[in-house]
């Protein structure tokens, strides 16, 4: 049973134990700990991913208030509870949690060029690229 929950007082601290495999840490470089400061004092949501009791991963996101749009800023799961079906699981979970929460139309994230994995996952998940650079693609989930 994968949920998300809100990252609070009982469990902030096993989320900053999160940590992406080691070669992903160039395409993932910021730890857990600055994705939970950054949403904290910048008017961000910060979710904790659940496989049943066991956090496995967190997600980041907020709404850009130059266009309305919400952001995925951050989608990790831990490099322990990698290959077991998480990040599909999880991120289905968290757009039907934005759109119901939020009733947006659209959301947006980015990801390295580099990182084959998350291109992959979320182009099966519907994410259409919009937009690269040498450093970031951009892809949106427009949603009915």
């Amino acid at each position: 049973m994968i949920t998300w929950n809100k990252i609070n007082a009982d469990n902030w601290y096993a989320c900053t134990l999160l940590e992406a495999a080691e070669e992903q840490k160039t395409l993932f470089p910021a730890p857990a700990v600055f994705w939970l400061a950054e949403a904290a004092y910048c008017g961000m949501n910060a979710l904790a991913l659940y496989a049943g009791k066991e956090i496995v991963g967190f997600a980041v996101y907020a709404i850009d208030p130059d266009d309305g749009n919400y952001w995925i800023m951050a989608f990790m799961i831990d490099h322990r509870y990698q290959s077991k079906g998480h990040g599909r699981s999880g991120m289905l979970a968290l757009v039907k949690h934005i759109r119901e929460q939020h009733g947006c139309k659209v959301i947006l994230l980015g990801h390295r060029p580099n990182n084959e994995r998350a291109a992959s996952l979320y182009a099966s998940l519907g994410f259409t690229e919009v937009d690269r650079t040498e450093y970031e693609v951009i892809r949106q989930l427009s949603m009915p």
